[in-house]
């Protein structure tokens, strides 16, 4: 389960320090998201998931509201595209075309992703590193997309975009079928670079290149995820796990989430070692997205709550029936909005799996009260406390709390 290849292209940024004062003009956000997952018969192996990378990214960047639709660009050969793209079918032509577009819209204020997932080759005692298109032929150089003589040199040459940014996701696996190797017997020998190789890909000084791994190892794809591993986190980094307390997503903190999610999960869960690698560094804070996508009201569900044993003052809950239990529950304010829990009786752990409908979204405040509701008396309070919803808490989809003689509460958000 390895990946043949994977190009995301976030490009690194050159400072310009404006000779007056006056206010900075705020750039366009551009991305061209390229994915091939069908080849050509006899000539490469399909993939599974490279046309899925690609449009579920175009929808986190225009979801986010950072990125304008009309902006985004994806070239791939699932039917799914056709609402962005009538003629979307990922061709060496259309490729070229469309690199050559971006990079003649983008003024110095602009950001520029570019994104390639699919195949790529690199052939023996040559430097240079090739994308395979979907029309891609493994014996014709012209026909694949050279990552230094083309995409290197547009990005660092004609594109003025103040932000650019290359990602890289590639495992160099023969990518021929087998029909390809042993009955093509007209075809000429193909003397592809072994995988475990130094990694030789440095890019231009104007460019931030994001590996997604280090030099030797494979790039990991997982039908569980149902993504390239690195692929996946890049996404989840952009969806807001990776965001700050105000929602934002650097490239910085996409980076950290990225290396540190990729290297757990294939560690433990496909026993394998996958590094990914930043080659260049900037030292501008770079916002990808300025606001993560839990703009709209979510749904909130307390879900258990666990109370301490005794009261403050070391005594025991009432006593009903012999039993000195608590009878827990909650009540949660966000807003004009007040809603409570069930009493949940003669426990210390209560299981209530409370549902509120649109109770929170980004930022908002909740104040938290519990209570113990002993029949015909005064409420004990148990403990309260307000807390603030973040983008990251809301990425998770849980808080875990503990306050006051609660032990822990949990607060799960759901869509």
């Amino acid at each position: 389960m390895t990946r043949h290849m994977i190009f995301v292209a976030l490009i690194g940024a050159v400072m310009v320090v404006p000779a007056q004062s006056a206010p900075k003009k705020k750039g366009t956000k551009y991305a061209l998201l390229i994915g091939v997952s069908d080849y050509a018969r006899n000539e490469m192996e399909d993939l599974k998931f490279p046309a899925r990378d690609v449009i579920r990214l175009g929808e986190i960047l225009v979801g986010s509201g950072s990125f304008q639709k009309k902006y985004v660009l994806i070239l791939t050969d699932d039917p799914r595209v056709k609402e962005w793209n009538k003629n979307a079918n990922p061709t060496a032509a259309r490729i070229r075309k469309a690199l050559e577009n971006f990079a003649k819209r983008c003024e110095p204020e602009d950001t520029l992703i570019i994104a390639f997932a699919g195949h790529g080759v690199q052939f023996r005692g040559e430097k240079e590193n090739y994308f395979c298109p979907a029309d891609g032929k493994l014996t014709d150089r012209k026909s694949l997309i050279g990552l230094r003589s083309e995409v290197y040199r547009m990005l660092d040459r004609s594109c003025r975009a103040r932000v650019k940014i290359l990602l890289v996701d590639a495992c160099r696996d023969d990518p021929r079928t087998n029909t390809a190797r042993t009955t093509a017997k007209k075809r000429p020998e193909l003397d592809l670079q072994d995988l475990n190789r130094p990694q030789n890909l440095r890019a231009p000084k104007s460019v931030l290149a994001f590996f997604s791994c280090c030099a030797g190892q494979k790039a990991f794809e997982c039908p569980k995820l149902k993504h390239g591993v690195f692929f996946n986190f890049v996404i989840e980094a952009l969806s807001g796990k990776a965001s700050d307390i105000q929602g934002r997503v650097t490239l910085a903190d996409m980076k950290s989430y990225v290396k540190d999610n990729v290297i757990k999960y294939v560690t433990k869960r496909l026993e394998g070692v996958q590094t990914p690698a930043l080659m260049e560094k900037s030292h501008e804070t770079i916002v990808l997205i300025e606001k993560a996508q839990f703009l709209k009201p979510v749904n909130l569900i307390v879900s258990k709550v666990v109370v301490s044993a005794k009261k403050a003052n070391g005594k025991k809950w009432d006593n009903f029936l012999g039993r000195y239990f608590p009878d827990p529950y909650v009540v949660i304010q966000a807003g004009e909005q007040i809603k409570s829990t069930p009493i949940v009786q003669d426990t210390c752990q209560a299981q209530f799996n409370t549902f509120m409908p649109d109770m929170v979204r980004l930022g908002s405040t909740l104040k938290i009260v519990v209570r113990d509701g002993d029949f015909g008396k005064v409420h004990d309070l148990v403990g309260e406390t307000t807390v603030k919803i973040t983008a990251r808490d809301l990425a998770r989809g849980k808080v875990v709390l503990k306050f006051g003689l609660v032990e822990s509460l949990e607060i799960l958000f759901r869509k």
